[in-house]
């Protein structure tokens, strides 16, 4: 699970993400909200006032909206004002969430930490963060957006229309460039060759 953390207050969101690493759950720091949601995050933790700004952009959003004490909860979010133990309020959040990622395929965790910024044609896993070349960012999104599914070069071609190498082994090319910056820098190894038809997302 990924976690994001829209908090005025530094010391409080250095506490919370303490504890949510021991829960086993990876969370960043952000600005703003825009910025947060860019990421995809599993979870949010936010200021009250930020939330209400932000409203229209929560939609089927797992959201924690830490609030005033002198504030009225009218929200369909678990909403907590401080002061609070940070232990008991995640206690209560997310107290089955070990025994859920203890379930889980861990290669499918490992996936569902990945996390694709698509402004900046990056990737992000557990406050790793990876730059890629658009054509990079483009074959990787398309392998994620059919994992478990053989995508063929024939399938990934169009990503290299204009190359002067587009007609030889441009796709082998790019799937090295990705092994190199994202396989082996994260120690994931999701990239399978199956040959003679293409690569595929190794969920196994």
């Amino acid at each position: 699970m990924n976690a994001a953390l829209v908090l005025s207050d530094k010391i409080f969101s250095d506490m919370l993400s303490i504890e949510l690493k021991q829960r086993g759950i990876i969370s960043e720091s952000y600005r703003n909200f825009d910025e947060a949601i860019s990421y995809d995050p599993d979870l949010v933790f936010v200021d009250e006032d930020i939330y209400i700004e932000s409203i229209d952009k929560i939609i089927k959003r797992d959201v924690v909206i830490i609030g005033k004490e002198e504030s009225k909860n009218e929200y369909d979010f678990p909403y907590y004002t401080r002061p609070f133990r940070v232990k008991e309020m995640l206690d209560h959040i997310v107290g089955t969430i070990d025994s859920i990622s203890n379930s889980k395929n861990p290669r499918l965790s490992a996936l569902e930490n990945l996390r694709l910024h698509s402004p900046t044609h990056s990737v992000a896993y557990k406050g790793v963060h990876i730059s890629l070349s658009k054509k990079e960012f483009q074959l990787l999104k398309l392998l994620l957006d059919n994992k478990g599914q053989i995508v063929t070069r024939e399938q990934a071609m169009p990503i290299f229309a204009g190359e002067e190498n587009s007609k030889t082994n441009v796709v082998d090319v790019y799937i090295n460039y990705l092994r190199h910056k994202v396989d082996d820098r994260l120690e994931l190894k999701l990239i399978k060759s199956i040959r003679g038809k293409g690569y595929i997302i190794n969920i196994d």
